[in-house]
């Protein structure tokens, strides 16, 4: 149950957090829409849906935190695509990626930060290639206008 909600507040709130539309939460609940606002007003509702929705979010983190060295292996894995554009755009993503870095590591120099970026030297260079490719064809296109 929700920290200091009724029995029937926590089912309430439990249903929306399932997934359930408010209203028919409310419905199944027999709660009014009076009721209800009273509710959204009260301090004990708004701690516990701050607190809910913290833990959502975290779960959401985790999923994906979970996820990025696949997303990062794929991306990789795109640098040996016959198509131009597909390589450039993943040496984009690539490079924009955020790296995940533990809280208490904030004071990371950036030689840290590259010795942790695990990059053959080949990718890398068939990086810098694309994007040094991409470059040129941008100056001849500017400056053909």
């Amino acid at each position: 149950m929700g920290r200091g909600l009724t029995k029937l507040q926590a089912e309430v709130m439990d249903r929306i957090f399932s997934g359930e539309d408010e209203d028919k939460a409310l419905a199944a609940a027999e709660i009014s829409q009076s009721i209800y606002q009273r509710w959204l007003r009260s301090e004990k509702w708004q701690e516990e849906f701050e607190r809910r929705v913290e833990a959502c979010q975290r779960q959401a983190q985790l999923l994906i935190s979970s996820y990025q060295p696949v997303a990062a292996a794929k991306l990789i894995g795109l640098l040996d695509c016959d198509k131009e554009q597909t390589v450039r755009q993943a040496c984009l993503d690539i490079l924009q990626m955020k790296p995940l870095i533990p809280k208490d590591d904030k004071q990371d120099t950036p030689g840290k930060a590259l010795q942790r970026l695990s990059v053959s030297s080949e990718a890398a260079t068939k990086i810098m290639k694309i994007l040094a490719s991409g470059k040129a064809e941008n100056e001849q296109s500017s400056s053909s206008r």
